[in-house]
C-alpha cells in the first residue's frame, strides 16, 4: 500500500522520560511509501487526504511495533525435547534437540511474534553444527529468507565460540576427564563444529554483503561472540574492529549465571564488564543479553559507554539464572531492551506477556520501593530494542520522519466490559493486552497482518507443513545425540561442583549492588 491513513482512538507515539507518554486521541497518521508524514487529529488528517485508503477505526489503539531484542528462533525447546534446567546443564541438553528446517522454524516464530505485536527481532543463531548436508551459510540464508517472507525487520547474527565449547574450561582437559568412548564421541562432534576466527569473519562478510541494508531489505547483519567465556580476547578485539569498519552491531550473552560471574573472577581477577572495558569492547553498538549478575560498578561502565542490556525475564526464571537488577539499570541510566530469548513463560514467543512479566517481577516489596514505570516499560519494549538492533533512526516511536512500523489493537475489546475513565491508558495496555487483541500489524507501511490474517502467506499451510515434518520418526543421529546429552550430564555436574566462591551469593534483582 503506497499511502494510507491509519486511524485510532489513541495513537501511542512514544515515552519521554520515566513518567511522560505522548498520546494523541481521536487521531490518525498519514504514511506514504512507509514514511510517516503527518500525525494529528483524525478529522484534520482526513480533510487533507480525503481519497486515501484507511486502516483502523475510532476504537483502535495504535502503538509502535515492539522489538524482541534477544531471540534464537527455536520453536519451543521444551516440545523439541529440552526441558528447563539450570543453564550450564540445559546447554548440553540442547545437543539433544531434534533437527528442524531452519526456514520453517524461523517462520513459525515470526508468526508468534507478529501476532503479539513484534515487528523487529534480534535473531542470534546458535546452532553451530547443522544437520548433515547443510552448511552454516545455508541455514543463515534460510532464516533470513523467513524474516523476509514474513516482512519483519531483523538484526541477524551467528554466535561464535572459539574456546571452552563444552564447559567454562579448556575442551581438551574436560575431554580427558570423560570415559574414552564418550570423549571420542564429543571430540568428533566438536571437530565437526570447528570454525576459526578467519572463517567466521569471512562468513559474516558474505552475509553482510548479501543482506545488510540492501535496497528493499529489512535486515541487518551483526557480529556475535557467544559470551565472554566462549570468546578469546583476540576474537573480541577482531569483532570490535570489524563492527567499526562495517558500521554494524555486536550482540552477545553476558553474565547470565553465577558461574559466568565466577569465570571472570577466576580468569581475569575482575568482573566480566570490567574486562570488556579493558579491551575497549563496550559501546553503543554493543548489546548484551541477560546481565543478571551485574554489579553497581558494572552498571556505571555500561551507562557511560552506552552499551545496551537486553533483559530476558522469562528465560532467567526458567533456567534458574536469577532476576536481573533492572531497577538499578534504569536508575543509573543504562539502556535496557526486552527480549524473549525463545523461552517465554508460556513457551509461545508472546512479547505482550514478556513485557507484562517485566512489569511485575521488578516491583520491589515496600511502599516506597522502585518498580519500572509504564513509560519505562514502553521505552524498553520499543526504543530500547530499536537502539540495540541499530534501527533506531527508523523505528521505535511513531513520529513524522520515522518508518511506519505499528500495531493496531482492538481497544474496545481490550477495555471491555468497563473502563474507569481515571485509569491511565498504558496501565490498561500492560495489564490486559493479549495477542487476541492484536488486529493489524504494519511494517514499512505494508500491512503484514490484517484483521488477524497474514497477507504474505497462509498461516495454516505453514503450521501444517511444520507439524508434518516433526511427525517423522527421529533419525539415528538424532537418537545418538540424545544419548550423548544424557551421558554427559553427570560429568558436567561434577565439573561445576565447588565452582562458586562464597561471595557470589544468590540474588533476586533487589539487592544486587555489589
Amino acid at each position: 500500500m503506497p499511502s494510507s491513513i491509519v486511524r485510532g482512538k489513541y495513537i501511542l507515539c512514544k515515552a519521554t522520560g520515566a513518567q511522560t507518554v505522548e498520546i494523541v486521541q481521536d487521531a490518525a497518521l498519514f504514511q506514504r511509501d512507509g514514511e510517516i508524514l503527518e500525525i494529528g487529529k483524525y478529522d484534520d488528517i482526513k480533510a487533507g487526504h480525503p481519497r486515501e485508503p484507511e486502516l483502523g477505526s475510532d476504537h483502535h489503539l495504535i502503538m509502535p511495533g515492539m522489538v524482541n531484542a534477544h531471540h534464537h528462533g527455536n520453536f519451543s525447546t521444551c516440545l523439541m525435547g529440552c526441558p528447563d534446567l539450570p543453564l550450564e546443564l540445559w546447554l548440553s541438553a540442547m545437543w539433544a534437540r531434534r533437527d528442524t528446517d531452519p526456514y520453517l522454524d524461523a517462520l513459525v516464530c515470526c508468526i508468534q511474534l507478529l501476532e503479539s505485536g513484534v515487528t523487529t527481532a534480534m535473531h542470534n543463531h546458535v546452532r553451530w553444527i547443522p544437520p548433515g548436508g547443510r552448511s552454516l551459510l545455508d541455514d543463515a540464508n534460510r532464516i533470513l529468507q523467513a524474516y523476509g517472507d514474513a516482512g519483519m525487520r531483523v538484526a541477524f547474527s551467528i554466535a561464535m565460540k572459539d574456546q571452552n565449547r563444552i564447559t567454562y574450561g579448556d575442551d581438551e582437559s574436560f575431554l580427558r576427564s570423560l570415559p574414552s568412548s564418550l570423549a571420542q564421541a564429543f571430540a568428533t562432534r566438536l571437530g565437526a563444529s570447528s570454525l576459526s576466527g578467519d572463517e567466521y569473519l569471512a562468513l559474516f562478510e558474505e552475509l553482510f554483503r548479501e543482506h545488510d541494508r540492501a535496497p528493499g531489505r529489512r535486515a541487518r547483519v551483526f557480529l556475535s561472540p557467544a559470551n565472554l567465556q566462549w570468546a578469546s580476547d583476540r576474537l573480541l578485539v577482531r569483532m570490535k574492529e570489524h563492527a567499526a569498519r562495517h558500521r554494524t552491531g555486536i550482540h552477545m550473552h553476558l553474565l547470565e549465571t553465577r558461574y559466568q560471574k565466577a569465570y571472570a573472577l577466576k580468569n581475569f581477577g575482575k568482573s566480566a564488564v570490567a574486562h570488556l572495558e579493558d579491551l575497549g569492547f563496550l559501546g553503543p553498538e554493543v548489546s548484551c543479553a541477560h546481565g543478571v549478575w551485574l554489579t553497581d560498578e558494572d552498571l556505571d561502565l555500561l551507562a557511560r559507554t552506552g552499551t545496551t542490556i537486553c533483559h530476558n525475564a522469562s528465560s532467567n526464571l526458567r533456567l534458574k539464572s536469577g532476576i536481573a537488577p533492572v531497577n538499578r539499570m534504569l536508575e543509573k541510566g543504562v539502556r535496557v531492551a526486552i527480549g524473549i530469548d525463545s523461552t517465554g513463560l508460556n513457551d509461545d514467543n508472546d512479547m505482550l506477556q514478556e513485557v507484562r512479566l517485566v512489569s511485575k517481577i521488578h516491583r520491589v516489596p515496600g511502599h516506597d520501593q522502585p518498580a519500572p514505570t509504564a513509560a519505562q516499560l514502553l521505552e524498553m519494549a520499543t526504543v530500547g530494542g530499536a537502539r540495540a538492533t541499530l534501527f533506531d533512526d527508523r523505528i521505535g516511536t511513531l513520529e513524522v520522519g520515522k518508518r511506519a512500523d505499528m500495531v493496531l489493537l482492538d481497544f474496545k475489546r481490550l477495555a471491555a466490559p468497563y473502563l474507569d475513565p481515571g485509569i491511565p491508558l498504558l496501565d490498561v495496555f500492560f495489564q490486559r493486552a493479549k495477542p487476541s487483541h492484536v488486529e493489524t500489524v504494519i511494517i514499512d507501511g505494508e500491512v503484514v497482518l490484517h484483521q488477524g490474517r497474514f497477507t504474505r502467506f497462509n498461516k495454516e499451510d505453514v503450521l501444517r507443513e511444520f507439524r508434518e515434518r516433526l511427525a517423522q520418526p527421529l533419525k539415528p543421529h538424532e537418537l545418538e545425540r540424545k544419548e550423548l546429552a544424557r551421558a554427559l550430564d553427570p560429568h558436567l555436574r561434577d565439573f561445576y561442583r565447588g565452582w562458586l566462591p562464597e561471595e557470589i551469593e544468590p540474588h533476586y534483582g533487589y539487592n544486587a549492588r555489589s
